[in-house]
């Protein structure tokens, strides 16, 4: 019996190690990601067509 809540206890302690060495590494990726565009003042082509997209969406979830 001890064995077996000696490995469950083994298996929980990993299984939350793991989740705090993903979200470590997911902080510091966010970290390195900028918080604005560095040309404010200019869309680019891809920009237009994502904000277009974004805009055509919200109009049509108003109506469902």
């Amino acid at each position: 019996m001890k064995r077996i809540r000696k490995f469950i206890t083994l298996a929980i302690v990993s299984l939350m190690g793991t989740c705090v060495v993903l979200l470590a590494f997911s902080a510091s990726g966010n970290l390195t990601i900028p918080n604005r565009s560095a040309s404010v003042e200019v869309l680019s082509a891809a920009d237009k067509t994502r904000l277009a997209e974004t805009q055509h969406l919200l109009r049509i979830s108003k109506y469902q």
